[in-house]
């Protein structure tokens, strides 16, 4: 039987769309644009997974209160929170409250579907009685297959759920070596689920020459520009656009998450609500390694490669916005 997913969201147009990718991953989906008949409707069956909108209709924070009223219900239902609201305040309080996850909806889809089948995947086997043939001893290290957890010297190694299969592929054959992609495969391609396929270096190549990409990709009400470019410790990427009419919109650097595929190296950047505007509503954003005294400012994390990345969600024009590299000397208003 399929898992049913219970998404409680106000605006119709992204309620629908994360509805569609999720009946097309084999769920059955429930939808809900407000706070009350979530509820009566858990009060006679809870789903297997709710996905939760903070702000509800009038309700600004409807979406907390209901996440409590849930967790006082059921202390292992899957929680998530998908939301434009991306302060740590917000995040810390949600998760304080009993979510499992805390999202904000500039993610992609494909890193969407890959976080809840991995929740799935771990709710799964923590559900199953652990047996001792699927532990593994090697010296001071114990794996627990079944709870996928790991002891080192008898004391808890807090993995993720990649980490745990990397881990387990090494010390199952002690002395072998093995490539990354045969840790990719052995994690259980949990990696490739995850992976955003707008990002690969190698796609990004072929879709443009070697110094600039700018394409729109799919998702669900999103919109994509992007931009490639090697630069210098005395360079800078400019960025200059004009604010749309949009529920959210950033500008990040990829880089470090291209590098390492870990998606906490991905939120590195500026979005609508902290961008300084002109009086036209006129945008310039500078990304290089250091602040040279600028307002708006993107930190590459290094030389050389610098992957750069405008996400805009439900906007209306979409928005335009041209990349170019310039000498930090040349920037206007730069400090000594």
């Amino acid at each position: 039987m399929s898992k049913r997913i219970a998404i409680v969201e106000d605006e119709l147009a992204i309620r629908e769309n994360y509805a569609s990718a999720f009946r097309r991953e084999g769920y059955s989906v429930e939808l809900y644009e407000a706070r009350q008949p979530a509820i009566d409707a858990f009060d006679a069956r809870l789903p297997d997974l709710v996905v939760i909108d903070i702000n509800l209709k009038d309700e600004v924070e409807g979406g907390f209160e209901l996440c409590r009223a849930l967790r006082s219900r059921s202390a292992d239902l899957p929680i998530i929170f998908l939301t434009a609201r991306d302060s740590e305040f917000d995040a810390v309080s949600g998760l304080r409250l009993g979510a499992d996850d805390y999202l904000t909806k500039d993610i992609s889809l494909p890193h969407l579907m890959a976080r809840i089948a991995a929740l799935f995947r771990r709710l799964d086997v923590l559900a199953k009685p652990s047996s001792g043939e699927t532990r593994l001893r090697r010296g001071g290290l114990e794996l627990d297959v079944d709870r996928m957890t790991v002891r080192w010297l008898d004391h808890p190694v807090a993995l993720t759920l990649t980490e745990f299969w990397m881990v387990h592929a090494l010390a199952r054959y002690p002395g072998h070596v093995k490539n990354r992609q045969q840790l990719m495969d052995a994690a259980q391609a949990v990696l490739d689920e995850a992976r955003e396929d707008e990002y690969t270096q190698a796609e990004l190549a072929q879709m443009i020459d070697p110094k600039l990409v700018a394409n729109n990709l799919p998702g669900p009400g999103i919109q994509y520009l992007g931009a490639w470019y090697v630069i210098g410790p005395d360079e800078a990427i400019k960025i200059e656009g004009r604010d749309v009419p949009c529920r959210y919109w950033s500008c990040q650097i990829l880089s470090r998450y291209l590098e390492s595929g870990d998606y906490r190296h991905h939120r590195v950047g500026i979005n609508n609500r902290q961008v300084k505007l002109g009086a036209d509503g006129a945008f310039v954003i500078y990304a290089c390694h250091e602040n040279p005294g600028v307002e708006n400012w993107v930190c590459t994390q290094g030389y050389g490669n610098a992957h750069i990345l405008i996400r805009t969600l439900l906007a209306d024009p979409p928005m335009e916005a041209t990349f170019s590299v310039v000498k930090i000397d040349d920037i206007e208003g730069v400090r000594p």
